[in-house]
């Protein structure tokens, strides 16, 4: 029989920042930073601003997360590529003694993938499946554990529901990214009807993540740079953002330039990605699309633009870090 929940989901654009009575006197007073940290790792990661590039091949290769990393956030490499391929590209961000994210999927060879880049010095994984809360998510995510203990931070997704959650800690995720449907390219609420409205997502899997110690990173749906401040208010430890990154010079110039200096955006669970790991007779159903999007300021500048706008509201609501904000914040919702 069919259910319908009994309270309302919303997006980012249905809530506001209520403002507070604020001591801050200055944005500098405020300190963005955020940790993450697991239960089930010995690793951490400390990032200034928290802003995590997709992992997606028209918005993060090895230019793009030394950006990143330089200006204070982190990129995400895609695994949208050969085994080689992903350890050169991992090798070239540790040349230039930076940090990022590397990504497996569930099928094929993700466990030589795995081990590949392990044994490159990756440490930090993303396993990346577009519904997260499955028995392939299950078992990769036990393997990982169980052949890397302690010593690997996982994060792993996508998740839209809470009690998704709660088997994520039973499999010692480190980190869960939570978000369906809500990409610019992504067209999974299209296709199949099924979506998670971000605002409440985060909201929900934040609480709930919060009773583990496992933090929680809110994947798609960030249109402007307040949508931000609203995830990481609702409970998100980082956001991840295609959306904000794709088409700075730093970002994969997949197709080169169109005459109006535009670049392709693409969904990874578009045709024109998929093709590239699989053989056209096997390509399923898209749940991405590509666009063009106009060329963006550097990544350093995207990323000082969103640091200070957390930063401002931070200090609207009287806060100096990230508990003091999530501590005095309250949300309205918009009228219909």
């Amino acid at each position: 029989m069919a259910y319908i929940q009994p309270t309302p989901s919303y997006e980012y654009s249905d809530v506001f920042i209520v403002p507070n009575h604020s001591t801050v006197t200055s944005r500098k007073q405020v300190n963005t930073e955020v940790l993450l940290e697991s239960p089930n790792s010995d690793l951490s990661l400390s990032i200034a601003v928290p802003v995590i590039s997709a992992n997606m091949d028209t918005v993060t290769g090895p230019k793009m997360a030394i950006a990143l990393w330089e200006a204070g956030a982190i990129g995400a490499l895609h695994r949208f590529n050969s085994i080689s391929e992903a350890v050169e590209e991992f090798l070239e961000v540790q040349r230039a003694q930076a940090n990022c994210f590397v990504s497996l999927g569930v099928n094929s060879n993700w466990q030589e993938r795995a081990s590949a880049l392990y044994e490159a010095g990756a440490r930090f994984f993303i396993v990346d499946i577009a519904h997260g809360h499955s028995s392939m998510m299950e078992n990769t995510v036990k393997w990982l554990r169980s052949r890397f203990g302690r010593d690997i931070f996982i994060v792993a997704g996508n998740i839209g529901t809470s009690w998704a959650v709660d088997s994520m800690k039973d499999w010692k995720v480190d980190a869960v990214k939570v978000g369906i449907g809500g990409g610019k390219v992504c067209l999974t609420k299209n296709v199949t009807g099924v979506v998670t409205p971000m605002f409440s997502t985060v909201l929900e899997c934040s609480q709930r993540a919060s009773k583990w110690g496992i933090p929680v990173i809110a994947d798609g749906g960030a249109r402007e740079y307040g949508d931000v401040a609203k995830a990481i208010g609702a409970g998100a430890t980082a956001v991840m953002s295609g959306y904000f990154f794709a088409g700075c010079p730093e970002s994969p110039c997949v197709g080169g330039t169109t005459e109006k200096g535009e670049v392709i955006y693409r969904g990874m669970a578009s045709s024109e990605a998929a093709v590239k790991v699989r053989s056209v007779d096997t390509l399923p159903t898209p749940e991405g699309e590509s666009i063009f999007v106009s060329k963006k300021p550097s990544a350093k500048e995207v990323v000082e633009l969103l640091k200070g706008g957390l930063q401002s509201a931070y200090s609207y609501v009287g806060a100096t870090s990230t508990h003091e904000f999530r501590e005095n914040i309250t949300f309205g919702i918009r009228g219909r």
